[in-house]
Order: C-alpha cells, then structure tokens, then sequence
C-alpha cells in the first residue's frame, strides 16, 4: 500500500529549456512527510522544499498544489508546473538528457567488509514514474540507454526509454523490501544501490541531423 505514482509530461526546446507539469500521488505512509509539511509549513516554506529537493540544475517552480483524499488509505496529490533552464546539455546538434528528471536516487553506501551486526530495514515501498517528453522538431535519438531490470531480497529495478515519433517515454519501477539479512550482505545492499543511482542518471542522446 505505500506507493508513489508520478506522472510527468514536458515539452522540450531547443535551447534545452523543459516545461514541465507532473501529478504526483503519494499512498499510506509514502505520504506522511507531505503531510506534515502541508499541516506545519507556511506556502513559501513548502516551495523552499520543493526547491532543495531536487537535481535540476536551474529552474523556476511557476505553481504547485497539494490535495489530500481523507479517505481510510490516505492519499495526497501533488501537481506542480515547472521550467527547467539548461535541463538539456546542448552540445553542438546533440542534446543530452536525463530522463529520469525528478525521482533519482540519491543513496549511496560504501563497502564494509567488517560489519558485525545485522541489517534491519524497516520501510518498503514502491516508486512508479512514467515521463513523457516532446522532442524539439527534427531531433532523433542517437544513442538511449538498454533497459534494465535487476532484483534481489532488498528490492526490484527496472527501467525503460523508448522514443515513438516526437515523443520520449521514460518508465520507472522500484521496489524497496523490509526485512532483517545478515551482516554478510551489506554489500549486496550497497551493490543495489549502486545500480539503481547509476540507472537513475542514464543519459539520451539526441541529435539533429544535417
């Protein structure tokens, strides 16, 4: 039940400005931050947040809101419209983007070969993200990313890029597990990790041709 669907669609320029709308829906206790932050903070203090809380290098939240369902599974809808300056790195013909624009993991853990003690993760969770992006005029890929798709007792990635006519779609899937595993596989956890941070920021290649 704790869930978090994200649907994003944007409209990309040459320039690599990315004008964005997303609906966001946060089920059962994926929600409770949101939660306090909409009961506790003032508007500016949650635009603050919005703000520090994501790796667009450069951009502008024009609106956002926040609707809860008070239904007996809680759920909070949140839509914002934003302006990404500079979301595309503009290279001569070729842009290079990021599809994956707001839900990229940032966990990274070193390796221990000495740990003693076992490890307890108490949360799961599932992430779905679906991106729909229209390429400026002219523009084909020239090189997207494989999709990947890996799985083990502390969760389940997979990822997607598929451009059909003038348009990029981009799918996300993660699986966080709880559960108690030995000391032994820490590295296994932070290998995950690893993988899920580096498949968060594969990038597209675009290109015009002459």
């Amino acid at each position: 039940q704790n869930i978090v669907t994200g649907f994003i669609k944007g409209s990309l320029g040459v320039d690599g400005l990315l004008d964005l709308r997303a609906r966001v829906q946060y089920h059962a206790e994926c929600g409770d931050d949101l939660h306090l932050r909409i009961h506790a903070q003032s508007r500016e203090e949650q635009l603050k947040y919005l703000k520090s809380n994501t790796e667009l290098p450069n951009y502008d939240i024009l609106d956002f809101s926040s609707l809860e369902s008070g239904s007996r599974l809680p759920v909070i809808e949140e839509n914002f419209h934003v302006l990404a300056h500079n979301y595309a790195q503009v290279t001569g013909k070729r842009l290079f983007i990021i599809p994956n624009i707001l839900d990229r993991s940032t966990i990274k853990l070193l390796e221990d070969t000495a740990r003693l003690y076992p490890i307890e993760l108490n949360t799961e969770r599932v992430e779905i993200d679906t991106v729909m992006i229209v390429l400026p005029s002219g523009y084909k890929p020239e090189s997207i990313p494989k999709a990947v798709d890996f799985e083990n007792p502390f969760g389940h990635y997979k990822a997607s890029v598929v451009v059909q006519g003038d348009q990029l779609i981009y799918y996300r899937y993660l699986a966080i597990n709880k559960g108690h595993f030995p000391a032994a596989d820490f590295n296994k956890l932070a290998k995950f990790y690893e993988q899920v941070f580096k498949a968060d920021r594969a990038k597209v290649v675009l290109v015009k041709p002459e």
